[in-house]
């Protein structure tokens, strides 16, 4: 016996004996318009019917001896089949599979949307969470008229009407970073409008929040650059948003640097967001834990450092 006739008649006991009202409503919908098939088929449930022990399957499950008195008479019968009856029943047994497997796929694909929605939902609301929230509270501002010298401190730079300029003039990096430092635990908004001239390969500029790192103070390299810091930097042909472990953040290709620049870093917490002109160039995590207090900063490097002017800076909380 094949393997088609054994599922075959697996199936013709199930549906004639109704333990599976799925496939023998199938069954009848398949053999309605064939009268052959519907005569053997209208036989072998007299068999069944007529068959002792049998009476009650349709309120109860069969017993072993039962079965397999069924199968046997089922099996005598089918002897004497039409050929297509097998193929018919195997058939709505294949469609039935189609639907199912169809089914299951739609269910796990609706799974899976599910759970990632789910996923997206939770680390929306965790982020929101864990992000802190400006104020719009003003922090410290400047400006050419106003530059608060006595507020900022260098490692080799000064803040003037002019914009940065070096202490001395050979001095190829200028820095200076505002005394007062900031908590981790609020919320910071930093931002610098200037006027950038072409630059060339050796020059670039930066703003920076430099992590003090829980003293008073933030450290600098012998170059004047922060030893921790969250910074945008301008070189002559990109512009470059780095977190405090010196890893991008993101980047982008300038035709050249040169012109008014207004550029946003805003400390939210465990998440940074950071604009150009207006312009969100990055809105997500901050990979480095920072310890505070923050102290805002800004620093020139190159040849054409003193052509640089810085129009505004403001802190907002």
């Amino acid at each position: 016996m094949g393997m088609d006739d054994s599922n075959a008649e697996e199936l013709i006991v199930k549906a004639v004996t109704g333990q599976d009202p799925k496939v023998q409503a199938a069954l009848e919908e398949a053999t309605k318009d064939d009268p052959e098939l519907q005569k053997f088929y209208t036989e072998l449930n007299t068999i069944v019917h007529h068959l002792a022990e049998c009476r009650d399957w349709r309120a109860a499950p069969p017993t072993p001896t039962a079965r397999e008195r069924v199968r046997q008479a089922v099996l005598a019968k089918l002897q004497q089949a039409p050929p297509r009856f097998k193929s018919v029943i195997l058939d709505v047994e294949v469609a039935r599979r189609k639907v199912t497997r169809r089914l299951l796929i739609v269910l796990a694909v609706l799974a899976l949307v599910g759970a990632g929605v789910g996923v997206m939902i939770f680390f929306a609301a965790a982020d929101k969470r864990g992000r802190l929230q400006l104020t719009g509270q003003p922090a410290f501002s400047v400006t050419g008229e106003n530059d608060q010298p006595e507020a900022w401190a260098s490692p080799g730079g000064h803040l003037s009407g002019k914009g940065l300029a070096a202490l001395k003039e050979e001095a190829p990096a200028s820095t200076i970073y505002l005394r007062g430092g900031f908590p981790v635990e609020d919320a910071l908004a930093y931002q610098v409008d200037l006027e950038i001239p072409k630059l060339d390969e050796e020059s670039f500029v930066t703003i920076f929040l430099a992590d003090a790192e829980a003293r008073e103070q933030p450290s600098f390299t012998p170059a004047g650059r922060p030893e921790r810091s969250i910074y945008i930097e301008i070189s002559a042909d990109s512009l470059v948003l780095y977190d405090a472990g010196q890893a991008p953040l993101c980047a982008k290709q300038l035709d050249k640097a040169e012109g008014f620049y207004r550029l946003r870093l805003e400390y939210l917490g465990a998440h940074l967001r950071a604009l150009v002109k207006g312009e969100v160039i990055y809105d997500g995590p901050l990979n480095q834990v920072l310890r505070g207090p923050l102290h805002a900063g800004l620093r020139t490097v190159g040849p054409r450092k003193a052509e640089l002017r810085f129009n505004a800076i403001r802190l907002e909380r």
